[in-house]
């Protein structure tokens, strides 16, 4: 069972609108041939099991079988099985269901009894929808499509739509659920199946109250008021409770209050005890924001024992698992994890991943808050294990939730918990850290020093590499100068006349 209120459309086979059980009672003591008697019996049972007294539609249930098989009545034997399919999925027995749904549709197979068959197969696709098997579901449900359609039969082909829209809001895919559910309040309201059609306006409001668009969600509720559908009293009831629900998500207390009363009224009155048990949740959201933390334990304390009674497993776990929520908020952590345990054997006993993550996030969370952070670790490691049953962007948003507040937790009770008290060992060994790190900023002030004389001294060597160049370069233009003086003065020495012809040619021009 998901957290959402969508209906799942089981089909049974052979049930009649009679709601009158003492009048179904009174046929049985009636002198009757044994087919009349088998489908009485079986009316019977499904009455009581659409009302939630799962042990009385269990009692005459066996009846029916008992007399089946004396009468070799395959037909009637395929409806037991049928019926225990659906009680094994109340327990949350998931394979216990399917093999049971598998024997009733040999039986009807054997007589090629075709509304038996697509009811035991309708009813194997819900399973794996439960298991979080959403293509085998999907596969299923695309089957009874095409074999309703080879029978003509338009309200099977408008069943197997809806419950394509189930399978895809099983997995967060809301556009495709919306489409195919839809497609099927289409077909239903154009066949004037107006029953199929209520129950479709009901899970298109379920998927809109989910992704919180409340007006939405109110139009539909609202639909079938207004073109006066003809409702199931299981279905008025659970209506009450998502009316009370919506209100609640909006903050409107006191009209949430008026409709969650109405569920448990009409509930209790007509004997739906899961339905009671759903509106006793929604009771319990209220009693929270209101701060009634008495009110609240006191609803789901009688959520437990009801689901317990009558022996709906899957109820259970979810009780378990919100009553582990109350007690994470009242700090009493011990019993959430004892709840949440609980809670997670019976999910986990035939696979239910979007419950267990949810479980597991509260045992993190709890085991986080007690100062166990080994174990919350752990648990938290654990999710990635799930990952293949959900988008990969809701693992890593739980992740990143869980993981955020376990940090969190974990620095709190670490500071709450610091002893200022440090122990003789402790202080050696602070000691010895400061060594430590005193020795190695020494050495790594002498590998500072030691690099920078390195790196002075290949400067130096490199300076003085380019001072000796420079000087010979000087020394080698000095001699080529003094080499050009040298050379230009012996020209000119040559042109100049000696001393010896001037005077000799000054003497002669004096004679």
């Amino acid at each position: 069972m998901k957290r959402t209120l969508i209906i799942l459309c089981f089909s049974i086979t052979l049930f009649t609108k009679a709601t009158n059980i003492d009048s179904l009672v009174a046929v049985l003591k009636s002198n009757i041939d044994d087919t009349t008697r088998l489908n009485t019996l079986n009316n019977i049972s499904n009455t009581y099991q659409f009302i939630g007294n799962l042990i009385e539609a269990s009692k005459y249930h066996k009846q029916m079988l008992e007399l089946a098989l004396k009468t070799n009545n395959y037909r009637a034997i395929g409806n037991y099985y049928n019926y225990e399919g659906r009680m094994f999925f109340y327990k949350q027995a998931y394979d216990s269901a399917i093999s049971s749904f598998k024997t009733s549709l040999g039986y009807f197979e054997k007589i090629n009894y075709m509304k038996g068959i697509i009811s035991s197969r309708n009813n194997i696709a819900v399973i794996y929808l439960e298991k979080g098997e959403v293509k085998k579901s999907l596969s299923e449900h695309r089957q009874l499509v095409t074999i309703n359609k080879k029978m003509s039969d338009g309200g099977g082909v408008a069943s197997a739509y809806s419950n394509m829209g189930s399978c895809f809001m099983g997995i967060s895919a809301m556009d495709s659920a919306i489409y195919y559910i839809t497609k099927a309040s289409r077909l239903n309201e154009e066949l004037k199946l107006y029953g199929s059609l209520a129950t479709n306006y009901y899970n298109l409001a379920s998927i809109n109250a989910n992704i919180k668009q409340y007006n939405k969600a109110l139009f539909y509720l609202h639909e079938i008021s207004a073109k006066n559908l003809p409702l199931k009293q299981s279905l008025k009831n659970v209506i009450y409770a998502i009316m009370a629900k919506i209100y609640t998500s909006t903050n409107k207390i006191d009209s949430a209050t008026y409709y969650v009363e109405k569920a448990i009224s009409s509930s209790r009155s007509s004997e739906d005890n899961l339905s009671l048990v759903a509106a006793l949740f929604n009771k319990a959201d209220i009693l929270k924001l209101k701060k009634n933390q008495a009110g609240q334990k006191k609803c789901l304390e009688e959520a437990i024992k009801i689901s317990k009674d009558i022996e709906a497993n899957s109820l259970l776990a979810r009780a378990y698992s919100i009553y582990g929520d109350f007690l994470n908020s009242e700090e009493n952590f011990n019993e959430a994890i004892k709840f949440y345990k609980l809670s997670n054997e019976l999910f986990t006993e035939n696979g239910n991943p979007p419950d267990i993550i949810y479980n597991i996030k509260g045992l993190a969370f709890a085991n986080s808050r007690m100062g166990n952070f080994k174990e919350s670790s752990f648990y938290l490691d654990s999710l990635i294990r799930y990952k293949g049953h959900l988008n990969e962007e809701a693992v890593l948003e739980t992740l990143k939730e869980i993981e955020a507040k376990y940090e969190s937790e974990k620095k709190d009770l670490q500071i709450q918990n610091a002893n200022p008290k440090i122990s003789l060992e402790e202080e050696k060994n602070r000691q010895k850290t400061t060594v430590i790190w005193i020795g190695s900023f020494a050495l790594l002030i002498t590998v500072f020093f030691g690099i920078i004389a390195f790196v002075s001294f290949k400067r130096s060597k490199k300076a003085n590499k380019m001072i000796e160049a420079q000087k010979q370069t000087i020394e080698e233009k000095q001699t080529e100068v003094l080499a050009s003086i040298r050379y230009a003065k012996r020209i000119q020495q040559s042109l100049m006349p000696t001393e010896k012809y001037i005077a000799r040619h000054l003497n002669h021009d004096g004679e």
